[in-house]
């Protein structure tokens, strides 16, 4: 009999409307394997991640049904917010949590599943240990240029890994998404003060760009300056994995 293992999935979904968040927490609890365990709206970045865990194929199962519901809600189209996002489901990590001895069923798995909602119209950039190329394996490099840059990569056969590859009313309404496996990441965010908002975002931006591996930082630190309106604050905003 093949061992279950538990895994967690962090979707990370355009939109902070209580009403589409209740059909998607419905969606997930539909699932009863699956426990939801936060759900963490962002008003200004119009954002909210979920996080859930359970036995490896229920969390397959109640992130097809997220997703599903969250490409019937959102249209990207009509999307603002100030955190970087390419997509309705903008990001969609998958963390092994049991044993290291899963982890070639683990990414096996994800790879399948990946594969799957590809066939579902998703148009999927694969990242992290799931980049199909390596230089994607960095989830800012996927992003870059955001949902506005979206039409002219497809124009430059910038493609995704898996899904469409053709700049449509469908592929528009939904944007794309980076998928793939991680391992655990920590959220280490610093609220800063002490000055006017334009010199503290220009400092938060200035320390971002100094300890982000991307630009020759710390190795596995991903960060942002950014201002959030609804909170009021300047922060540095920090991924560490």
């Amino acid at each position: 009999m093949t061992e279950k293992y538990r895994i967690e999935c962090i979707p990370n979904v355009s939109s902070a409307d209580p009403d589409v968040l209740d059909k998607i927490c419905a969606a997930i609890h539909a699932v009863p394997e699956v426990d939801l365990r936060f759900v963490d709206p962002g008003l200004s970045a119009n954002r909210t991640v979920f996080t859930y865990i359970g036995p490896a194929e229920a969390v397959f199962e109640a992130t097809q049904r997220l997703i599903e519901t969250a490409l019937a809600c959102i249209d990207m189209r009509k999307h603002s917010g100030v955190h970087p996002r390419m997509g309705a489901i903008d990001v969609c990590p998958f963390v092994l949590l049991d044993d290291k001895k899963f982890q070639a069923a683990f990414l096996n798995a994800v790879d399948r599943f990946i594969e799957h909602m590809g066939t579902k119209g998703l148009p999927i950039y694969t990242y992290e240990y799931s980049a199909r190329q390596p230089s994607r394996r960095n989830l800012a490099v996927v992003r870059k240029g955001e949902y506005e840059q979206l039409p002219s990569r497809f124009a430059q056969g910038d493609f995704p890994d898996v899904g469409p590859k053709i700049w449509n009313v469908a592929t528009a309404k939904s944007g794309a998404t980076a998928m793939g496996a991680r391992p655990l990441m920590v959220a280490f965010n610093v609220n800063l003060s002490g000055g006017t908002k334009n010199e503290l975002l220009l400092a938060a931006k200035k320390i971002a760009g100094r300890i982000r591996e991307r630009d020759g930082g710390l190795p596995g630190v991903k960060s942002i300056g950014w201002y959030i309106p609804d909170l009021d604050v300047v922060q540095v905003s920090c991924n560490l994995t």
